[in-house]
């Protein structure tokens, strides 16, 4: 299909043998810093939970970002989220899977990726659920199981962004 289409790097436009992103721009994407709170992700502290985690733990165990929301990744998401651009959503997905270190115990003890559902009139509006996109590269780098029809969204709540 590349010979028909080639896919170009979503941040520079040079083709990329079949990737959202080359390795160039890939390399020089705004990574968060290790040092970042393991439980809220807030970037720039010693690599400790922040003050605000340590005050009022939040009500989940731990985040994890591979990037900066900077310049071109806030991009991606957009397109992901917006212009139906998957392949994107696979790329960001397989370089959370890549900063695996990161995730410690919990991930090798991991069975199943699941992806956050949409509600199905969401579902029906937008065509596909970015959550699975995401996951879709999560699990296949992780080599687990992705599980799409494990659980539902039964309330159709408003959508977050403004």
């Amino acid at each position: 299909m590349d010979v028909l289409a080639p896919q170009d790097c979503f941040v520079c436009g040079a083709t990329s043998a079949g990737e959202a992103v080359c390795t160039a721009c890939a390399d020089e994407l705004p990574r968060r810093p290790p040092t970042a709170c393991p439980q809220c992700g807030l970037p720039g502290l010693d690599g400790g939970r922040c003050a605000a985690c340590r005050r009022s733990a939040p009500a989940f165990d731990a985040t994890r970002a591979v990037f900066d929301f900077a310049f071109p990744v806030d991009a991606m998401i957009h397109a992901l989220k917006y212009r139906h651009q998957l392949a994107v959503g696979r790329f960001l997905g397989d370089a959370l899977a890549r900063c695996g270190a990161d995730f410690g115990a919990e991930a090798s003890a991991a069975d199943l990726v699941l992806p956050m559902p949409l509600h199905p009139h969401r579902l029906a509006e937008r065509g596909f659920n970015q959550a699975v996109e995401l996951a879709r590269g999560f699990a296949r780098a992780r080599e687990l199981p992705l599980g799409l029809a494990v659980v539902r969204k039964l309330r159709d709540l408003p959508a977050q962004a403004g």
